[in-house]
């Protein structure tokens, strides 16, 4: 009785350290798997519980990084990578991921040139389809987007990002029929997906589907990590259905959400970072005016234009409500700077159509940088200019206007200096 009783306990003992030793490399698998199908939250909730025994550190270390980078975390990234190179991650991987991070934010020449030879690889290939597509979509190559876009749907039917990203693109190009049909199959795909739920809520909005619209903003509001843009998307339902009594509840609880993770939270559903704190001003400004009250009105639209000053539409619409308090002067100065930026906008209409027709036209690719810099974001202006070198690395004009750039902002980042002295130079040799 008592060696059996032993046998059965070395057994319990056996088995409860096979668990253990499988217990991180579960972990960490179903955290990949997470990431492949666009649940970033439950992929961090797996790799946190990964971190309950201290093994497979490299791996952990490098999912997390993979996470950064798609919120667009760029030091955390770059810490992370780190940490998973000392750790033994293969220099390939490593080599490969910075190469994706690089190409997400529009550097896209890198995987245009290893593209190809990846694909015939097979490793990893969602991962780089998506980063491809969004750097391509960065530099405006919309028809090689699309193409792309086919590609990976075909071989990866089952995956919900190439119909997401498509959804968004025809969103953008006001195509709301094709995008309802490209969210709405993601959304199959995935009914976690909680940025084409938002996508496909405001495709629905803009239909005047509200209930619709704000079933989806529900849905969304469920799956996201932070859910700020749900709310403040349901907010607008409401307002716009005239239920104002409930747009300002719901408003108010956007509202009370703790800041720290608003940017990640509107990266994450595909919208600009730089938003992400004037959204929920915005929405009560416009609540406010709803109801007549221009000057809290007022108020509200002075902070959101205080959190993203280059948005036109902000400030066009507190010129309008200082104008309708008889504030004419200070109004008039709001105006004429959203009319400029419009103006500029309209060219810039014009100015993606040339591009799409011949994406090596590069006037236009600088033209649109100079835009994006003033009116819009200035990351984004400077991924324009950086793509005109991709076509013609002797742009004297581009090189002029980084070196302008870099050289102002030295203190934001210590390669600054490098870079503004670089394009100095290439400036020089391209009009000798």
């Amino acid at each position: 009785m008592r060696s059996r009783l032993i046998r059965t306990g070395l057994l319990c003992l056996a088995l409860c350290l096979v668990a253990l030793l499988a217990w991180t490399p579960w972990c960490l698998q179903q955290a990949g798997k997470a990431i492949e199908g666009q649940d970033l939250t439950r992929a961090s909730q797996w790799l946190s519980r990964a971190e309950l025994l201290p093994w497979r550190t490299g791996e952990r270390s490098f999912l997390q990084a993979r996470i950064a980078r798609k919120y667009g975390r760029n030091k955390e990234f770059a810490r992370l990578l780190e940490s998973a190179r000392r750790a033994g991650v293969e220099a390939d991987r490593l080599e490969r991921e910075v190469m994706l991070q690089h190409a997400q934010i529009g550097d896209v020449q890198p995987l245009d040139e290893a593209f190809p030879q990846l694909l015939q690889r097979g490793e990893d290939l969602p991962a780089i389809c998506e980063a491809y597509v969004l750097g391509l979509i960065t530099q405006f190559r919309i028809d090689q987007a699309l193409g792309t876009l086919d590609v990976w749907s075909e071989d990866f039917p089952s995956d919900p990002q190439p119909h997401f990203l498509r959804g968004r693109l025809y969103e953008y190009m006001n195509h709301l029929d094709g995008a309802g049909v490209e969210l709405r199959r993601a959304l199959e795909l995935a009914p976690y997906h909680a940025p084409a739920a938002m996508g496909l809520a405001r495709v629905e909005s803009s239909q005047q589907n509200y209930e619709l619209a704000l079933e989806l903003y529900r849905q969304a509001a469920e799956h996201l990590f932070e859910p700020h843009p749900a709310l403040v998307g349901m907010a607008r339902c409401y307002r716009e259905q005239g239920e104002l009594e409930q747009a300002r509840a719901v408003l108010q609880q956007a509202m009370a959400r703790p800041p720290a993770q608003l940017v990640d939270a509107y990266r994450y559903v595909g919208d600009r970072g730089e938003t992400a704190q004037s959204q929920a001003p915005i929405e009560m400004a416009k609540l406010e005016l709803a109801e007549n009250r221009p000057e809290a009105a007022v108020v509200w639209f002075e902070q959101a234009l205080a959190s993203d000053r280059m948005d036109w539409k902000i400030r066009f619409l507190l010129g309008q409500t200082l104008q309708r308090l008889g504030k004419t002067e200070e109004a008039a100065l709001h105006l004429a700077q959203a009319e400029a930026a419009r103006a500029a906008f309209e060219e810039g209409d014009l100015l993606i159509d040339a591009v799409r027709k011949n994406p090596a036209d590069t006037e236009a690719r600088y033209r649109m940088g100079l835009i994006l810099m003033e009116h819009m974001s200035v990351n984004n202006g400077l991924v324009w200019l950086k793509s005109v070198l991709k076509y013609d690395p002797h742009h004297v004009k581009t090189h002029i206007k980084l070196a302008e750039y870099f050289a102002t902002n030295m203190a934001e980042n210590p390669d600054y200096a490098r870079l503004a002295a670089y394009h100095a130079e290439q400036a020089r040799r391209g009009k000798e």
